[in-house]
């Protein structure tokens, strides 16, 4: 082994740190979105530690440089987050018959800071506004019996959809059958909030 590199932050970046300080082999870090955010006391120390500390924004890289000081700045690098874009053509929507409601699909873990309780809510107004559509939700996670409550309001009988967690191809064909995607993040109840989701790239 030549060299660690850590995804996240927090622990793995600890544990990369800490196997580094052992065996003296050089480490780098990958820090993404709420590992960022939350407290997380010994950043600078594995900032300044590591051979270079990578993310995935220069909204990111300003944010290290406020939190580790301006001798970080040398250490960080903005490696954006890629997609194989010839896996996820873009077609326009053929459009709906006459009547037929818009489809709406959302894709993401059900975290409270991924903001399915706000597309939710959303629709809800959409709906009582006299907009046919329908709102399908791919992903799971321990929101799931929350949104399910809220969903199941009167004004939102029927109109979203729980598909679960799904296999990347059901995800794309769920996605080719969407007038739009949306995906409402907001911070969370404890400080967790979103980078840039893959999702939504």
């Amino acid at each position: 082994v030549e060299h660690l590199h850590a995804h996240w932050a927090t622990w793995p970046a600890l544990s990369a740190w800490m196997i580094s300080r052992l065996t003296g082999i050089p480490y780098s870090v990958t820090g993404h979105a709420h590992d960022l955010f939350l407290p997380n006391p010994m950043l600078a120390r594995k900032v300044a530690d590591s051979r270079f500390f990578a993310t995935i924004s220069d909204f990111n890289r300003d944010l290290l440089i406020r939190l580790c000081g301006p001798a970080a700045a040398g250490r960080i690098r903005v490696i954006r987050c890629g997609l194989p874009l010839d896996s996820f053509r873009y077609d326009a929507p053929a459009g709906r018959a006459g009547g037929e409601p818009s489809r709406i699909v959302s894709v993401g873990r059900l975290v409270d800071y991924k903001g399915f309780d706000v597309l939710i809510r959303a629709c809800g107004i959409l709906g009582r506004s006299g907009v046919p559509l329908r709102c399908v939700i791919v992903g799971d996670g321990p929101e799931r019996a929350r949104l399910a409550r809220l969903a199941g309001d009167p004004d939102l009988h029927g109109v979203v959809e729980f598909k679960g967690e799904r296999l990347q191809r059901e995800v794309l064909e769920i996605l080719t059958g969407a007038d739009l995607f949306v995906l409402a993040c907001a911070p969370g109840r404890d400080g967790l909030q979103d980078g840039i989701p893959i999702a939504l790239m």
